[in-house]
C-alpha cells in the first residue's frame, strides 16, 4: 500500500497512540481499530539485546518486556485479560518486504488472541485501521504470515496510518489485523486469553 496516502487521524501520533484515548478507554480503543501502539526506548534496548544474544526466536524473551509494558497503564489495560501467559507463538517479523500487508492468520474468531511485536530503534510501521474486522483475506507468504492484497483493502475503503518508533517501541496487534514494516524488525509473541492459553510465563 505504498503508493496511498496515509489519512491524518488525531489519535494517531506519529509515535503513540493519541494521549487523549486514556487507560480505561485503551482496550475498547484496541478492540475498534485493531491495534495500539507505544513507542519506547527501553524496548528497544531490550531487542537489541536479545537480538545480540541469538534471543530473538526464543519465547522466554517475552519476560524481559513485560516488566516495561505493564508499567504503561494504558498498555496494561489491554494485556490484564491475558494473564501472566507463555507465548503461543513466537517470531520475528521486520521490513523484508516495504510496501505489503500481512495478517497473522485470515481464521475468524481471533479476539481471544493478540500479537506483541517488540520493536527496535528506527521501526517505520503501516497499519491498514480496521482491516481486522471481517471480511478478511489473504495468501499464505515467504514469512510465514498471510499477505492481504492492496486492492481488497482499498475496496474496504481502511485508512492508512503511518508509525515511526526512533528508539523502538511496542506494537500490539489483533491477528487479523493487516500491517507492515517499512524499517526495522521485531520479535513477536503471541498471547491468548487464560481459557485458551498456555503455561504461564516462567521466570
Amino acid at each position: 500500500m505504498a503508493s496511498s496516502t496515509p489519512t491524518a487521524d488525531p489519535l494517531f501520533e506519529q509515535n503513540q497512540v493519541s494521549s487523549s484515548v486514556s487507560a480505561e478507554d485503551a482496550a475498547a480503543f484496541f478492540q475498534e481499530h485493531g491495534f495500539f501502539y507505544q513507542a519506547d526506548t527501553e524496548i528497544g534496548k531490550v531487542v537489541a539485546e536479545l537480538d545480540s544474544q541469538g534471543l530473538a526466536w526464543n519465547p522466554e524473551g517475552l519476560k524481559y518486556f513485560m516488566p516495561i509494558l505493564l508499567r504503561d497503564s494504558r498498555l496494561r489495560q489491554i494485556l490484564e485479560p491475558f494473564g501472566n501467559r507463555y507465548p503461543s507463538v513466537n517470531y520475528s517479523f521486520g521490513s523484508n518486504y516495504p510496501g505489503h500487508y500481512f495478517a497473522s492468520t485470515i481464521e475468524p474468531n481471533q479476539d481471544h488472541r493478540i500479537l506483541l511485536y517488540m520493536w527496535s530503534a528506527g521501526s517505520q510501521l503501516e497499519f491498514a485501521v480496521g482491516s481486522h474486522r471481517p471480511p478478511n483475506k489473504g495468501v499464505k507468504a515467504a514469512n510465514g504470515m498471510y499477505e492481504v492484497p492492496y486492492k481488497f483493502l482499498k475496496n474496504k475503503n481502511l485508512n492508512e496510518i503511518k508509525v515511526r518508533m526512533e528508539g523502538g517501541g511496542v506494537a500490539i496487534v489483533h491477528p487479523l489485523l493487516a500491517f507492515g514494516a517499512t524499517e526495522g524488525f521485531s520479535m513477536a509473541y503471541g498471547l491468548e486469553k487464560p481459557e485458551q492459553g498456555l503455561d504461564t510465563i516462567r521466570t
